[in-house]
C-alpha cells in the first residue's frame, strides 16, 4: 500500500525515485536545513545528519543505534502511527508528508513532516530506508489555535442559540457541559457540573451535571460557600485548579477516585452567580488556553442566567401585574396625553357597568357626572400639563346605567425613554358606600346631637306643655315640619286631651277633644299599634275622616303611640299643615321620631310619678292629726314609710331607740334600707303586707346608729290611696333587746345550774371513792419492801387515781364547789410564775408571746383558780393549733362604760383588768361559739378532750363576778377576753413551795442505754436512775449509740431515748436497735407534743413518757418495761 500525505493523490508532482544517499553531495546532507537519517528494516537508526541531531536536541553521533519509534512521542496515539508507518516502509510502501509527533532528548515534544523512501535488494526485500524529516511545530501551532479559535467561537455561539431556545435554564446548562465536553482539543474528562449561588445563604446548588457518580451527586447537591474547590470559586471569584486530590477538597467519600479539577466562576456585573466545574485527568497541567476558553464560556453563561432570570422576572411582574389588575377590587387604567384610555381592568364592568373594550377611545371626563365635569376636567388637565401625580381625588360619575358612582383616583405619569409625556396610569377606588355612610353618620350625628339636646331640655320640664316646646324646635329642624302635639286618651270618656303647637310658641293650643275609635280606621290603629304609624297625604290615605282633614288642613302625619307605666295610652305626632304640603319621612327620620318618642316617654312616666307621689303624701298629711299625739307619745318606735319601705316620717321614740340626735338624721339613715341588717327581712316584711295587708309582731334584726344589731318585734299595715293603689305603711317598732339578753341569761343560768348540780354530786361520790383507793394503795405500798414488781403495780395503780383526781377537780371547779379563797393579787406575777410551767405544758413547737401592760390593777381572786383559767385557755389555743404555732398572752386596764354594757350582755360597767388569749389557730363560727362553754362540748376526737375546760373557766370567771368575750372567725384564729373586776388596794403575798417527790430505787443493776442530746438533761436522767438502783451508758446522738451497742454486744436491758435527735430520730434509732435485739424494752421520752410522733410511736408499740416527769413515774415506768 502507498502512504500518501495531507495533499492526496495526484495533488503534487509525479513520484520520483530518491536518489541513493552515496550519490548526493556529502555537504548537502551533513549540513542542510532538512534533517535526514537512515535506518534499517528493524526500524533501528544507521545513520543521521546535523540537522536531525538538532531537531532530536542530541549529538550527531548519538543518533545511531536508537529505534525509530523510540524518537516519537510516548503516546499511545504517536506509538501507533509510529508502528503503522514502519510497517508500511517495510511493505516497500513510501511515505511522504507524513505528520507525526517526536520527542526531544530533554522530553519535550515536536511536529515533522515526514518522507521515508524504502531501499529494496535485488530480490525485491525492503533492507533500508531513508528518511527527511521537517519541524513544522510553528505551522502547527498556528493551526492548532485556529482550530481553537474557532471551535470556542462555535462553542459561545452554540450556547448563545440555545439561550435564545425555549428550554429552561437546567436543559440549556445540560446542553452546555455536552457541548464542552465533544470539543476535540478541550482535554478535561466527559463529566462535570455547573452550580447556582443560592442568594439567600450564598451556598451553590447542583443545577446540570453530566457523568457524575450517585456519591458524587449526593455529596455535592448543595455546597456551601467558601467549602471544597467550587465553594472556594464562589468566595473568592477566581479560577480554582487542581491536579490532584488535596488539602482543599474538603468532600470526601468512600471510593473516591483521584481527579484534578478546573473550577471556574460564572461572574456577571462583578457578582459571581455559580460555578462551572470541569475534571481532569490526574496529573493533567494547567493549560492557560483551555482557562480562557472555559472563563469565557462561563461568563457567557452568567450573562445568558442573569438575562433569563430577568426575562423571567419580567414576565412574573407583568403577569403579577395582569393578575393584580384583572383581580383588583379597584378600577386599573391608562390614558395617553388626550386623555383616552388606551386600557381598562375587568372591574370597571362592575363599577360602571362598561366593559373595558368598551371604553378604549373614550375620554375620561365623559364619565363624570354633568354637574361636575367642566371643573374635573379643567383639573385634571392641569395636572397633565405639569406632569404631576395626583391622589385620592374624589369626583362624582354616571355609570351605564345612569347610577351615581363616587370614585376616589390616584394617577402617576408615564413618560418615554427621553422622559416625555405618553399618559397617566392610575386606580379608581368606589367610594359611593363610604360617601353615602359617611351621609348617614351626619345625619345620625344630627339625629343625636338633637335627642342631646330634647334629653337637656326635657330634664327642665314639669309638665306636658313644657315638652311640647321642647319637642317642636328639634322636629321642625330635623324633620322640616310645622306642628307637633302629644294626646293623652281617656278611654272611659271617650276623650282624647290635646296639647298642640303648630309654628310659633304663640300658635301653642290646648284642648280636649272627644274621639270615637269605634268607626275611626286611624284611631282604631292607632290604640292597638306597637309602632310608629305614616300617613303619607291625609286627604288620599282610607284611614283618615276626610272631613276633619279638609277643615283642619292635615297632609302628613307621624304618630308614635307611648303606652305609659300606669297603663294609659299617649301618642306623640308630627306632620305638616295647609301649604307646608306632603312631606315622606324617610326610615332614617321615623326611627329619630321613635327615639324622640321614647325620651319623652320616660319624662311622662317621671311626671306621672311624680304627681302620684304628692297626691300620696297630701293623703299622709290630711290623715296625720289624728294619731299625732299617739304618735309622739308612743314608747315605742312609730314610723310611716313609702312603699319602698323608706321611712317619712318616725316619731321620737325611734329617735332614741335607734340612737340618732335627730329625726332627719334617722330618716336619712333608713333611706334604702339602711336600718336593716339583712335585706332578706325587708323584703319579706314588703311581701307579707302585700300578701295579707299587715305584719303582725315580725322580729328581726336591725341595726343602730353605732351599728349594733337592736332585736325588734315590728307590726305594720298597708297604707292605700282613695284609688285603692299602695300609697306606703304605717307601724310600730318594739326593741326586744334587752328582753333577749334577760332570756339568753336565764337559759344560761338554768343549763349551768343543772348541769353543775349534777358535776358536784359526781365529784363528791368520786372523791370518797377515790379517799379510798389512794389510801389503801398508799398502805400496801409502805407495806412492800422497794423494788417489788406488786409495788410497781400499786404505784401504777396510784398513779391513775391521781388523774382522777385531777378530773374530780376540774368538776369540782365547774360546779362551783371547791372552796374558793380570795386574796387581791395581782394578774400579772401569777402569769410571770406560770410561764415556765406552760411552755412545757403547749411543748416545744408553741412559742409564748407575753404582753402584759404596765401598772397592771390588782384583782380580788384565788390564785389557784386564776392560774386553773389561764392553763385550761392556753391548752385550748395549743389544741386549736396541732402543728404549732404563736399563742399570744396579754393582760391590760380597761374601763367598761354604761353603753358598752347595755350592748354586751352580762358585762358589766367599771374598771376591769382583761385578760387576753389569742391563738392563730384554725378559729370557729359563731355555731360552736354558741356551744363552747357548756360541759362535756368539744369539737375534738372523743378519744382527745374531756370538754370541760372551757366550762370550768367560764364557772371560775363568773365566781369573780367577771365574764368572757370570744373573737373567731374560720381561719383566722380565737381571741379569749376574761374581764375580772379590778381590786382597790395592793395583792397579798402567799408563800408556798413545792412538795418534792419521794424517791425510789427498784433497780438491781439493770443496764440502760440513755441516748439524750441535751448534756443537762442527760446528766439528770442518769443521776436519777443510777440513784434508783440502774446502770446506764450515756450516748450523745443515734451513732454513738449505735457504736454503743454493738461495743457491748447489745448488753441492755432497755433504751430510753429522746424522740428529737441530731441526724437519725429516736424512733429510727430503737427500730435499728429493735431490729438486732427483738427482747429488749424501749421506752421513748419527749418534751413535744407532736400528736403525729405520739401516733406513731403507739401504732410500734413503743412505750412513752412525757418531759418533765418525777423519779416515781420515770422509775415505775422502767420498771414495768423490765
Amino acid at each position: 500500500m502507498d502512504h500518501q500525505g495531507r495533499n492526496g493523490p495526484g495533488s503534487g508532482p509525479a513520484e520520483e525515485e530518491y536518489p541513493e544517499v552515496d550519490e548526493i553531495s556529502g555537504k548537502l546532507l551533513v549540513d542542510g536545513v532538512i534533517g535526514c537519517f537512515s535506518f534499517g528494516s528493524d526500524g533501528v537508526l544507521r545513520w543521521g545528519n546535523q540537522r536531525a541531531a538538532e531537531l532530536l536536541g542530541c549529538r550527531r553521533s548519538s543518533l545511531r543505534g536508537k529505534a525509530f519509534t523510540d524518537l516519537c512521542a510516548d503516546t499511545a496515539a504517536g506509538r501507533q502511527k509510529a508502528a503503522a508507518l514502519l510497517e508500511g516502509f517495510r511493505r516497500g510502501e513510501q511515505i511522504r508528508d507524513e505528520e507525526l509527533q517526536m520527542l526531544r532528548s530533554d522530553g519535550t515534544s515536536f511536529w515533522i513532516s515526514l518522507n521515508i523512501k524504502a531501499v529494496a535488494d535485488a530480490d525485491g526485500r525492503v533492507t533500508e530506508g531513508s528518511a527527511t524529516v521537517t519541524d513544522i511545530s510553528s505551522h502547527k501551532r498556528t493551526e492548532e489555535t485556529l482550530k481553537r479559535n474557532f471551535d470556542s467561537q462555535r462553542a459561545i455561539g452554540s450556547i448563545l442559540q440555545l439561550s435564545l431556545g425555549e428550554m429552561d435554564v437546567a436543559e440549556m446548562l445540560v446542553s452546555t457541559l455536552d457541548l464542552l465536553f465533544t470539543i476535540p482539543w478541550l482535554a478535561v474528562e466527559a463529566k462535570g457540573s455547573i452550580s447556582l449561588v443560592d442568594e439567600e445563604d450564598g451556598s451553590l446548588i447542583m443545577a446540570a451535571e453530566r457523568g457524575l457518580s450517585v456519591s458524587i451527586r449526593k455529596a455535592c447537591t448543595r455546597i456551601p460557600s467558601g467549602y471544597c474547590l467550587c465553594g472556594r470559586a464562589a468566595a473568592t471569584g477566581a479560577l480554582v485548579y487542581a491536579s490532584d486530590i488535596d488539602d482543599r477538597h474538603d468532600i470526601l467519600y468512600e471510593g473516591i477516585t483521584p481527579h484534578g479539577h478546573y473550577c471556574i466562576p460564572m461572574i456577571s456585573r462583578g457578582r459571581v452567580i455559580g460555578v462551572l466545574n470541569c475534571y481532569l485527568e490526574v496529573g493533567h497541567e494547567r493549560d492557560d488556553e483551555e482557562v480562557r476558553f472555559l472563563s469565557s464560556v462561563a461568563n457567557v453563561l452568567a450573562g445568558v442566567i442573569e438575562r433569563r432570570r430577568a426575562e423571567d422576572a419580567l414576565a412574573v411582574s407583568e403577569k403579577r401585574f395582569r393578575d393584580i389588575a384583572n383581580n383588583a377590587l379597584e378600577w386599573i387604567w391608562e390614558v395617553d396625553t388626550e386623555g383616552r384610555y388606551t386600557y381598562s381592568n375587568p372591574i370597571v364592568t362592575h363599577i360602571l357597568g362598561y366593559q373595558p373594550e368598551e371604553l378604549l377611545g373614550m375620554h375620561f371626563y365623559d364619565l363624570f357626572h354633568p354637574d361636575d365635569r367642566e371643573e374635573y376636567k379643567e383639573l385634571a388637565f392641569e395636572s397633565f400639563a405639569a406632569g404631576n401625580p395626583f391622589h385620592q381625588f374624589l369626583n362624582r360619575n354616571v355609570s351605564k346605567g345612569g347610577e351615581v358612582v363616587w370614585l376616589s383616583t390616584s394617577g402617576v405619569p408615564l413618560v418615554d425613554s427621553e422622559g416625555n409625556l405618553t399618559g397617566y396610569r392610575g386606580a379608581d377606588t368606589d367610594v359611593t358606600e363610604r360617601i353615602h355612610a359617611e351621609e348617614e353618620l351626619r345625619r345620625s350625628e344630627q339625629y343625636t346631637a338633637s335627642l342631646l339636646r330634647l334629653s337637656k331640655a326635657l330634664e327642665q320640664s314639669r309638665s306636658a306643655a313644657d315638652i311640647v316646646h321642647a319637642a317642636y324646635p328639634e322636629v321642625r329642624e330635623v324633620l322640616g315640619y310645622n306642628s307637633t302635639w302629644i294626646g293623652f286618651g281617656d278611654e272611659e270618656r271617650q276623650k282624647l286631651h290635646l296639647l298642640f303647637q303648630q309654628g310659633d310658641v304663640e300658635d301653642f293650643v290646648e284642648m280636649d277633644t272627644e274621639f270615637r275609635v269605634e268607626g275611626d280606621v286611624w284611631l282604631e290603629e292607632m290604640v292597638r299599634a306597637e309602632g310608629p304609624m305614616l300617613c303619607e297625604d291625609a286627604r288620599t290615605d282610607p284611614r283618615t275622616d276626610k272631613e276633619r282633614v279638609a277643615a283642619e288642613g292635615y297632609r302628613t302625619m307621624l304618630c308614635v303611640p307611648i303606652r305609659l307605666m300606669d297603663g294609659s295610652l299617649a301618642v306623640l305626632c308630627t306632620g305638616t299643615f295647609g301649604d307646608e304640603g306632603v312631606r315622606v319621612p324617610t326610615e332614617e327620620q321615623i326611627r329619630y321620631f321613635t327615639s324622640m318618642a321614647s325620651s319623652i316617654a320616660v319624662v311622662l312616666d317621671r311626671l306621672r310619678f311624680l304627681e302620684d307621689r304628692e297626691r300620696v303624701l297630701g293623703e299622709l298629711r290630711m290623715s296625720e292629726q289624728k294619731y299625732r299625739t299617739l304618735f309622739e307619745e308612743s314608747r315605742d318606735a312609730v314610723f310611716t314609710s313609702d312603699p319602698d319601705g323608706c321611712f317619712i316620717d318616725v316619731n321620737p321614740a325611734a329617735v332614741v331607740t335607734f340612737g340618732y340626735p335627730s329625726e332627719d338624721e334617722l330618716l336619712a339613715a333608713a333611706v334604702d334600707g339602711g336600718l336593716f341588717t339583712d335585706d332578706e327581712d325587708r323584703r319579706a316584711i314588703k311581701g307579707l303586707i302585700q300578701e295579707q295587708g299587715f305584719v303582725n309582731n315580725y322580729e328581726l334584726a336591725m341595726r343602730d346608729r353605732e351599728g349594733q344589731s337592736l332585736i325588734v318585734s315590728m307590726t305594720a299595715n298597708a297604707m292605700h290611696d282613695e284609688g285603692g293603689r299602695l300609697a306606703g305603711y304605717r307601724g310600730i317598732i318594739r326593741d326586744m333587746t334587752e328582753l333577749r339578753r334577760l332570756e339568753q341569761q336565764l337559759v344560761q343560768a338554768q343549763k349551768m345550774e343543772c348541769v353543775g348540780r349534777l358535776a358536784g354530786g359526781v365529784s363528791h361520790d368520786l372523791n370518797n371513792y377515790l379517799t379510798a383507793i389512794q389510801g389503801y394503795t398508799d398502805l400496801a405500798i409502805s407495806e412492800l419492801p422497794e423494788g417489788s414488781a406488786i409495788a410497781a403495780d400499786l404505784k401504777e395503780a396510784r398513779r391513775s387515781s391521781d388523774r382522777a383526781t385531777a378530773l374530780t377537780r376540774q368538776l369540782l371547779l365547774f360546779s362551783r364547789q371547791e372552796p374558793m379563797e380570795k386574796r387581791t393579787v395581782e394578774l400579772d406575777g401569777i402569769i410571770g410564775d406560770l410561764v415556765k410551767m406552760l411552755g412545757q405544758l403547749v411543748g416545744e413547737q408553741y412559742s409564748l408571746n407575753i404582753k402584759l401592760s404596765k401598772d397592771l390593777a390588782a384583782i380580788r381572786a384565788d390564785a389557784g383558780y386564776i392560774e386553773q383559767v389561764i392553763m385550761n385557755l392556753v391548752v385550748n389555743a395549743r389544741d386549736a393549733m396541732p402543728d404549732g404555732g404563736r399563742i399570744t398572752i396579754g393582760a391590760a386596764n380597761v374601763n367598761i362604760g354604761e353603753d358598752y354594757a347595755r350592748r354586751h350582755p352580762g358585762s358589766q360597767a367599771g374598771n376591769h383588768v382583761c385578760l387576753k388569749v389569742a391563738d392563730e389557730g384554725m378559729g370557729m363560727d359563731d355555731n360552736i361559739i354558741g356551744h363552747i362553754f357548756e360541759p362535756f362540748f368539744s369539737t375534738k376526737e372523743s378519744s382527745k378532750g374531756t370538754g370541760l375546760g372551757l366550762a370550768v373557766v367560764h364557772g371560775i370567771v363568773s365566781q369573780h363576778g367577771g365574764w368572757i368575750e370570744v373573737e373567731s372567725a374560720p381561719g383566722e384564729g380565737s381571741v379569749f377576753k376574761v374581764f375580772l373586776p379590778a381590786a382597790a388596794g395592793r395583792a397579798q403575798v402567799n408563800g408556798a413551795g413545792p412538795a418534792a417527790d419521794a424517791a425510789a430505787a427498784p433497780g438491781q443493776g439493770e443496764r440502760i442505754l440513755l441516748v439524750e442530746d441535751d448534756q443537762v438533761v442527760r446528766t439528770l436522767t442518769r443521776r436519777m436512775l443510777e440513784r434508783s438502783g440502774y446502770s446506764v451508758s450515756p450516748a450523745v446522738d443515734a451513732e454513738e449509740a449505735l457504736e454503743l451497742f454493738a461495743r457491748e454486744n447489745g448488753d441492755f436491758r432497755l433504751v430510753l431515748s429522746d424522740v428529737v435527735l441530731p441526724g437519725e430520730s429516736g424512733v429510727q434509732l430503737v427500730d435499728r436497735l429493735v431490729a438486732q435485739r427483738p427482747d429488749l424494752g424501749v421506752l421513748l421520752m419527749s418534751g413535744y407534743s407532736d400528736e403525729s410522733r405520739l401516733y406513731e410511736i403507739r401504732d410500734k408499740g413503743y412505750a412513752f413518757i412525757r418531759k418533765p416527769f418525777a423519779v416515781p413515774r420515770l422509775v415505775g415506768k422502767i420498771q414495768e418495761l423490765i
